[in-house]
């Protein structure tokens, strides 16, 4: 029987597994409140954001678990698969660069060579999955992965070890095998057909206990302090110290002004901070570098509300809210503009995917039941501001009053 913490954990995994994203979120919640110096949980809750799109809530979760502890392998990679999803590959290899000076694990190592050789760059893939093996010698998947790296880069004698390391270690059912075969054969023929070398020897041997990570000769990191400053800003504005966040990402933005993902953590401050201005000017820049970028659409909405720019807000939200269709606070803000253009009838649908999401959501019952009492809908109205009383934070009764008041003008 395991402690509380790792029994909260445990139940989290199996919602994540299962796709259960609001059983897993519940189980982390309860697990950062029981440990919140664990880094386990810090990143199950980081994994449960991400899959809702939620990427800036994410980081910041990844940040407490590093924080927590530096050598927590999942949160590195976590942390590189949200840069990589956000179209970051150098920050990503940064991360995973980072990462490994603070511990030597596989997953580190083999997701620094799947990035690697998804960039072209094969040779330093190959050596990476080559530090995978040395990591964990008994892993079948990465003799595998290290076999077909050998083999695209032509080294024949290192490709043959791979895959007769690989045949010893799988199991008679994996569908790999026979793969690894074919490639056994070719590398048979290649070397029927190819002149005796004078003395060949292989130069990759089964491992031997993995050297320090310096030794492997990393490429160079350019981007490590900016990395290092997003992490720090994204922690900051995750614990609500805005302006702290803002410091650190203001030499950020100036020295890389080509960061789509600076520009939007920049506007997500300052909107925060009630600077709209600038947090719309910054959104703007951030989605003339990636027009895909779902955060920098919801900072440019939520600031084009504030500036009574309604109807830009309206075809900002929507831009938002089509690429996070998961992400509730995008419904949200859709629905929300759509009302404050009249569009009520389009609102609604909009208010249902959002509580979809994020069914606890009591201010967004409250909206859509405001909605729905202007369409003359009063049952489905009553329904909407009833679950919104019964929802409403007893720290925030300005929800409950509200809902009540909208209740009584229903009859």
């Amino acid at each position: 029987m395991g402690t509380e913490y790792e029994n909260l954990c445990a139940r989290g995994d199996e919602s994540l597994a299962k796709d259960d994203l609001d059983g897993a979120l519940a189980s982390f919640d309860r697990a950062v409140r029981v440990d919140p110096g664990a880094a386990r949980a810090w990143t199950g809750r980081a994994t449960v954001l991400a899959k809702r799109n939620r990427a800036t809530e994410a980081l910041g979760c990844i940040s407490r678990a590093l924080d927590a502890d530096p050598k927590f392998a999942p949160a590195w990679v976590a942390k590189a698969d949200l840069l990589l999803a956000r179209g970051l590959a150098a920050e990503a290899l940064a991360a995973y660069d980072a990462a490994l000076e603070h511990t030597s694990a596989a997953a580190l190592w083999r997701g620094r060579a799947t990035l690697l050789a998804r960039q072209g760059k094969l040779d330093d893939a190959a050596k990476s999955y080559e530090r995978a093996t040395e990591a964990e010698p008994a892993n079948a998947d990465l003799w595998y992965d290290l076999a077909r790296a050998k083999n695209h880069v032509k080294r024949a004698a290192d490709a043959r070890l791979a895959v007769e390391r690989f045949l010893a270690l799988a199991r008679a059912n994996d569908p790999r095998v026979a793969e690894a075969r074919s490639i056994l054969a070719d590398l048979s023929r290649q070397a029927a057909r190819a002149p005796a070398p004078a003395a060949a020897a292989p130069t990759l041997s089964v491992p031997t206990p993995a050297p320090s990570p310096s030794a492997s000769s990393p490429p160079s990191r350019p981007s490590r302090g900016r990395v290092a400053n997003v992490a720090a800003a994204l922690a900051l504005a995750s614990e609500g110290r805005y302006l702290e966040a803002l410091r650190k990402i203001e030499p950020v933005v100036k020295e890389f002004p080509g960061s789509a993902e600076a520009w939007t953590l920049r506007a997500t401050v300052l909107s925060a901070l009630n600077q709209h201005t600038p947090a719309l000017e910054s959104a703007e820049r951030a989605i003339k570098l990636d027009v895909g970028r779902a955060e920098a659409w919801k900072v440019l909405a939520k600031s084009r509300v504030a500036l009574k720019k309604d109807v830009a807000a309206a075809e900002a939200s929507a831009r938002a809210a089509a690429l996070a269709p998961d992400d509730a606070e995008a419904l949200q803000i859709h629905a929300r503009c759509l009302v404050a253009n009249l569009r009520h009838v389009d609102a609604i649908p909009v208010f249902e995917q959002a509580l979809r999401v994020a069914p606890g959501h009591a201010e967004t019952w409250l909206a859509m039941g405001r909605a729905l009492r202007q369409l003359r809908r009063a049952d489905d109205a009553r329904v909407a501001l009833s679950k919104a009383l019964s929802l409403a934070d007893p720290d925030k009764p300005a929800v409950a009053a509200e809902a009540r008041e909208v209740l009584s003008k229903l009859g």
